[in-house]
């Protein structure tokens, strides 16, 4: 009697097991989509990182060839690698892959090796931001799935006018 009872939970769980594995495949499947209309390569031969990398690099670019501001300054910089932050914390979970790798690949080519003190910067307010459960964070984040869940020009556009809201915003403060 008791293997019968030990049987029903392994199916169970086994069941379970493959509904979590058929969502996770179908996320996997909608990012890749999304990621290719930007023309970001997601074919098999690309590491899930480098996906996830050049995905989040390929988003920020969208967002700010829709944003008003196209001069780089400090504060743009700042903006910009925060929100790759976000992008690439998103993209390497759906992707399941190594977050600080993708992370320290994005900046790497954002911030060039030139502007290491502005890198660090960014990453230590990330940090901050992300554990105090920012504003900025979670609206960030919210863009960025929705994009990758459905990658409409709207979506695009929401992305830019945040990415103007949070420079506007930054310059004010200065």
């Amino acid at each position: 009697m008791m293997s019968w009872f030990g049987k029903k939970k392994r199916d169970e769980k086994f069941l379970v097991d493959m509904m979590r594995a058929a969502a996770e495949g179908e996320g996997t499947a909608r990012l890749k989509s999304s990621l290719a209309t930007l023309g970001v390569d997601v074919s098999e031969s690309r590491k899930p990182a480098q996906i996830a990398g050049y995905g989040a690099l390929a988003l920020l670019k969208e967002a700010s060839e829709r944003s008003n501001f196209s001069a780089s300054t400090e504060d743009t910089d700042f903006i910009d690698g925060v929100m790759l932050m976000v992008f690439s914390n998103h993209m390497s979970y759906v992707l399941q892959c190594s977050f600080e790798v993708t992370a320290q690949f994005v900046l790497a080519i954002h911030f060039g090796v030139e502007k290491t003190s502005q890198m660090q910067e960014a990453i230590a307010s990330y940090n901050k931001m992300s554990h105090g459960n920012s504003s900025f964070i979670r609206a960030v984040g919210n863009s960025c799935i929705k994009w990758c869940n459905v990658s409409s020009e709207q979506n695009l556009n929401s992305l830019g006018e945040l990415r103007n809201m949070l420079l506007e915003s930054a310059s004010k403060q200065t």
